[in-house]
């Protein structure tokens, strides 16, 4: 009364349809991220990649021998709202070296284009540089703060400012 299962036998004709069957799976999984993959971004950021290397690295040598220049440049007040306030910075250069002859800042909203403004700062003594600035959006800033000596050197501090919307 036993019973005795009988091991199905494994013919060419099965082992072909499992191979199939295998591959079919991994090449539809790959056509899949395929598609989603070229129909995705594209990978390309900039149409000079190599020009823009070149400039990024015109600026990361810019930036080591501003450290070592004896010139710094630190925000002392950021506006927070969109209404009328101002901006500050303070500038230390070395003994040796004249002021600035002109202090701009610029105010770039990465997310929507066209909205970008800048102004140029004003002494208001103790080496601070100022403006009155009204923002007409809130959103993300980046701010960039470029002073230029008599030499027409330039120095640059960049930053990042966050506007809240008026309440």
């Amino acid at each position: 009364m036993t019973e005795t299962k009988t091991a199905k036998k494994m013919t060419g004709l099965k082992f072909l349809m499992w191979l199939l069957v295998f591959f079919g799976v991994i090449f539809t999984a790959n056509g899949i991220m395929m598609t989603f993959a070229f129909n995705s971004h594209p990978g390309l950021v900039t149409q000079t990649p190599y020009k823009d290397a070149k400039e990024y690295n015109k600026d990361l040598e810019e930036a080591e021998m501003q450290k070592h220049s004896g010139w710094g440049l630190k925000i002392t007040h950021l506006p927070k709202k969109v209404d009328d306030d101002y901006f500050a910075v303070k500038i230390s250069y070395p003994k040796s070296a004249l002021p600035p002859k002109s202090v701009t800042v610029k105010f770039i909203r990465p997310a929507l284009e066209g909205h970008d403004f800048s102004y140029d700062l004003f002494h208001r003594g103790d080496n601070i540089y100022a403006a009155d600035i009204k923002f007409k959006i809130d959103g993300v800033w980046n701010i960039l703060v470029t002073a230029q000596t008599v030499k027409l050197k330039k120095y640059y501090l960049k930053s990042r400012l966050v506007i809240e919307h008026e309440s």
